[in-house]
């Protein structure tokens, strides 16, 4: 919660900030907002996405009905070339059923400030309140499980405009991030210090390059101090008004200070690590604001323990929007890791699918899915092979002017070579919104299946 007072206290500043702009400014601010307060009503036979019992003794999936209060707040103010945007949406869950659970608040908030007017000075900065998984294992952990992560960035500096063509920013960029909860032992604080210089020159209405250097200082408390070294360069070139690409090349050498573990004072040597990234996209765009994406991503970096990784992941992506009011997006995605010297291989890959049908002005069927299969193989050693699946449904109701009615199913399963680590669980919600704004004709919020569909690990779960 100290994480979340701090933002309060630095979304207040913000907006002291944007207040003073605008009154300073002659250009006209445009300002947008809504406020909302929901509630809802959720079960499931599976809380803590356990396995079904497979020797005496085990625990049974635990069936709870969870009642949520939903207030949120989404806030913007732009003016030339300035912008100041807050959006919130705290849950606060009561539980109910087989365990006695205390009450928890789930925070959801980020905060985005961009001031460009005082030039060449300018101040960008972000906040961001959430929860996120606590391991690496995001396929079979529960949300009572996951950590809370509290991150400030501040990016400052000059930036001079040469000409039309052409760049240049020096910048100071700090960041700030704390974990706390979730698993024992997985808190942890990073602060992140870099100097930076920026150089963008355009050659042509057609194509443009840039070049970015970075020096940084990382202070982690579960991993020790290291320095990071980082040159990068990108290639941009549009085909068309609707047809873009870009080419990237990253150089990074992190160099690491000799750490002991905290816990059990394990010491490890100071070591150094170099990465080379190389990566491409290609994106399109479509009629009715849609897009399609292709890239491909391929990292090859050195292990402190001899080994060499080689990370590929190569992603497919679009939106479409038709004109009889339906909307549909995905993503099929593909990432391996090979470690070279060990001989140990790891694969992900699978598909996503998002769907929204608008049936009336005030009604929409939203629909989504996902299918994820991860793969671990090493000499000697069985499989091990985790097939996860998402599914949701949700119909979702404009109610006059102000009100949202959503009702709405979940299923995940997750069948993996290890049986404690299978499971199903369903969900069944249902639940009201009152949003203070006046809500037109067509403008059905996005309801819950988004967040209950997509796979942590794609870009449809990202979006």
């Amino acid at each position: 919660m100290t994480g979340a007072r701090a933002l309060g206290r630095a979304a207040a500043v913000l907006g002291a900030l944007a207040m003073l702009a605008a009154s300073a400014s002659p250009a006209r601010a445009v300002v947008t907002y809504d406020f909302s307060l929901g509630g809802r009503a959720m079960n499931t036979d599976n809380l803590h996405l356990d396995h079904e019992p497979l020797a005496p003794g085990e625990r049974a999936p635990v069936h709870e009905t969870i009642y949520a209060a939903v207030p949120a707040l989404a806030f913007q103010w732009t003016q030339g070339r300035d912008r100041l945007a807050l959006d919130t949406r705290g849950e606060y869950w009561a539980f109910t059923g087989d365990e006695e659970i205390d009450p928890m608040w789930i925070p959801n908030l980020t905060a985005d400030l961009v001031w460009r007017r005082t030039a060449p000075f300018f101040l960008e900065a972000e906040g961001v309140s959430e929860r996120v998984p606590s391991t690496q294992d995001r396929e079979s952990q529960s949300v009572l499980d996951e950590a809370d992560r509290t991150f400030v960035r501040v990016r400052s500096g000059l930036s001079w405009e040469r000409g039309a063509n052409r760049v240049v920013e020096l910048a100071y960029h700090g960041e700030l991030e704390y974990f706390s909860g979730g698993h024992p032992g997985s808190d942890d604080r990073v602060a992140r210090h870099y100097a930076e210089g920026m150089v963008r020159h355009q050659w042509s209405p057609l194509w443009w390059t840039q070049i970015t250097g970075q020096y940084g200082l990382i202070d982690q408390r579960l991993a020790g101090d290291y320095t990071e070294m980082r040159v990068a360069g990108s290639v941009d070139y549009r085909f068309s008004e609707r047809l873009t690409a870009r080419a990237r090349l990253e150089w990074v050498r992190d160099d690491y200070d000799a750490f002991a573990a905290p816990d059990d004072g394990e010491e490890t040597p100071a070591h150094e690590t170099t990465s080379f990234l190389k990566s491409a996209e290609i994106r399109g765009q479509l009629e009715r604001d849609g897009f399609w994406t292709l890239g491909y991503e391929d990292r090859l970096e050195a292990q402190p323990d001899g080994d060499t990784l080689q990370l590929g992941r190569a992603s497919g992506s679009a939106r479409i929007r038709a004109r009889l009011g339906s909307e549909v997006g995905g993503e099929l995605w593909h990432e391996t890791r090979d470690f070279r010297e060990s001989g140990r291989d790891e694969t992900d890959w699978g598909p996503t699918l998002l769907a929204r049908w608008a049936i009336a002005p005030w009604l929409a069927l939203d629909l989504g899915g996902s299918w994820t299969r991860a793969s671990i193989q090493e000499p000697g050693v069985v499989e091990i092979v985790d097939k996860t699946g998402r599914a949701a449904a949700a119909l979702v109701v404009l109610l006059g002017r102000h009100f949202v009615a959503e009702a709405g199913y979940s299923y995940r399963t997750n069948d993996s070579t290890d049986d404690t680590r299978s499971y199903t669980a369903n969900l069944y919600y249902a639940g009201l919104t009152y949003h203070f704004a006046i809500l037109a004709p067509g403008t059905i919020p996005a309801s819950e299946v988004r967040r209950m569909a997509s796979s942590d690990d794609t870009l449809a779960g990202r979006r």
